[in-house]
């Protein structure tokens, strides 16, 4: 049987899971070298490839391209992957299994299929991106919760419920100067500041709404409906966090001598 190596704990771009990704066939990447003559060629790079990976749980191809990681050289443990890293890369890595039912060598834990690329090469992009843009100018606990909660869960429509509902919430305890009561009360509380226009303060209740039912009932949500909350949940951060920081940068930047009066 034949084990591929792989990158563990990416998010894929296509079925949103936090998955492995399986490396099929890779190559070297082609750098420039300068000669002594002056005249430049192009040579197989010996740090940096290309690889064609497939996501474990919707199989679907993407590009990865990465780099060895030179502080790892020093890893007595690593050491015989630098010597011939293309090789070692499109090798794959094989066990037999012998015996017949219901033998105990016939169990095989996932888990260690192949190697983690991760321990000696560095990921430099995978395409296609990440269709998820991170708002700007987010405070730091508010961005953590978008990167490392909700993008991280965006293959369970209820774990994207409650993450969006806890963005919210968070949200609100940022801009309020007393933070105090429950989310119905905080909303209102945005728009009373002036924070949150009374129109849009129907898609913070419909973020909350959606994840209190997430929590509470046992019927499994809809993707479609937590894509939806999911970007109520991006365009709320936008109108409150990046757009009064791209307006500010205009302002500051705009010559002021042309600026209508």
């Amino acid at each position: 049987m034949a084990y591929l190596h792989y990158f563990s704990h990416l998010h894929c771009t296509l079925c949103g899971h936090t998955v492995n990704y399986r490396l099929l066939y890779s190559t070297p990447q082609a750098e420039q070298q300068s000669r002594y003559n002056g005249i430049t060629t192009w040579r197989e790079s010996d740090t940096h490839f290309s690889g064609l990976f497939t996501c474990d749980h919707c199989r679907n191809p993407v590009m990865i391209q990465f780099h060895i990681d030179e502080e790892l050289k020093i890893n007595p443990n690593l050491k015989g992957l630098f010597n011939r890293p293309y090789l070692f890369l499109n090798r794959l890595k094989h066990t037999e299994i012998s015996g017949s039912p219901p033998q105990q060598a016939y169990t095989l834990d996932v888990s260690k299929w192949g190697e983690d690329l991760r321990q000696a090469f560095i990921i430099d992009s995978v395409m296609p991106e990440q269709s998820d843009t991170i708002p700007v100018a987010l405070p730091n606990d508010i961005r953590s919760m978008y990167v490392d909660d909700l993008l991280q869960v965006t293959g369970s429509p209820r774990h994207v419920l409650i993450a969006c509902r806890a963005i919210l919430e968070a949200t609100c305890k940022d801009k309020l100067t007393q933070p105090k009561g429950n989310l119905v009360n905080l909303i209102g509380r945005l728009v009373q500041e002036g924070y949150l226009p009374k129109a849009i303060s129907e898609w913070a209740h419909t973020i909350r709404e959606f994840g209190n039912s997430a929590v509470h009932e046992s019927v499994a949500p809809e993707r479609e409906t937590a894509n939806e909350i999911m970007m109520f949940t991006k365009t709320l951060l936008e109108l409150m966090y990046s757009y009064p920081e791209k307006i500010q940068e205009i302002r500051e930047n705009h010559p002021k001598n042309s600026v209508a009066k």
